[in-house]
This record gives structure tokens, C-alpha cells and sequence, in this order.
């Protein structure tokens, strides 16, 4: 009998397994979520840890959108927390709920619509530096 390799995703994706159990993990799983701040920094290089934050941050907003989006159509108005997602096993319990600046994610639904946030660098709600998805300004 032939052995089949394990799924290994490369994307931030929702991948099909027997269980549905996603995860909100950076692309390169072998990678740190945030990347490490030495003391010394060269403003170049702060702009560049700044753009991978951000890119992991989008890049998890997405998933979790994904999966948040999936939960609502089968449970009516309700809109699900990031715990409530965990404890449903739509998300896996290893996830990494916390942003890249150590914030948890946070999800909000108004009527159809679904929108993740991350409070971005500063860490408060309702700032120029939150990012959203979908990006739509905030109601």
C-alpha cells in the first residue's frame, strides 16, 4: 500500500482535511510570527520588520476572515469570537490568536458583513494604524 505524504499548505488558505480544523499561521510555518527586534536597529531594516508585521497581520486577518465568514452562514446572526471559533474547532487550538505587535485578533459583524482587525503597532482599537479586512473604513 502506498503512503501518502502529509498536506502541507504554502498559502494562507483553508485547506481541506477530515476535520475542520483551519489554522491562522504565517505562510512560512518555520518562520517566527514576529520577526525578532534587536536593540540596534538601522531605520531601513525597522521599515522592513514594520512591512513583514504588516504583512503577516493581512495575511492572518484573511484566514481568520475565511473561517469567520464560513461559522456565520451556518449560525444565523450570530458573530463568532476568535474563542468561540477555537472552541468550535473551526480554528485550530495552536493557533496564534495575537497580532504581530502581541494584540489578540478581534472579529465584527454588523448585519452581512463580517471584518477582522488587528489594532496594528500602537495596540489601541479605532486608530490610523488598525488594519482591517476586508480594508473598508471602519462604520
Amino acid at each position: 500500500m502506498r503512503r501518502r505524504a502529509p498536506l502541507t499548505c504554502l498559502l494562507l488558505v483553508a485547506c481541506v482535511t477530515p476535520a475542520p480544523v483551519h489554522t491562522i499561521e504565517p505562510v512560512d510555518a518555520g518562520a517566527p510570527a514576529i520577526p525578532t527586534v534587536h536593540a540596534r536597529v538601522h531605520e531601513d531594516d525597522e521599515s522592513e520588520q514594520d512591512s513583514e508585521r504588516v504583512r503577516v497581520a493581512t495575511g492572518s486577518l484573511k484566514a481568520l476572515h475565511a473561517v469567520a465568514e464560513a461559522w456565520r452562514a451556518n449560525h444565523g446572526d450570530e458573530c463568532p469570537s476568535v474563542q468561540r471559533l477555537i472552541d468550535d474547532k473551526e480554528l485550530s487550538a495552536s493557533s496564534d490568536t495575537n497580532d504581530p505587535w502581541g494584540s489578540p485578533y478581534k472579529i465584527l459583524c454588523n448585519d452581512d458583513n463580517t471584518t477582522t482587525l488587528s489594532f496594528g503597532p500602537d495596540r489601541k482599537e479605532g486608530t490610523r494604524d488598525d488594519l482591517r479586512f476586508p480594508n473598508v473604513p471602519p462604520p
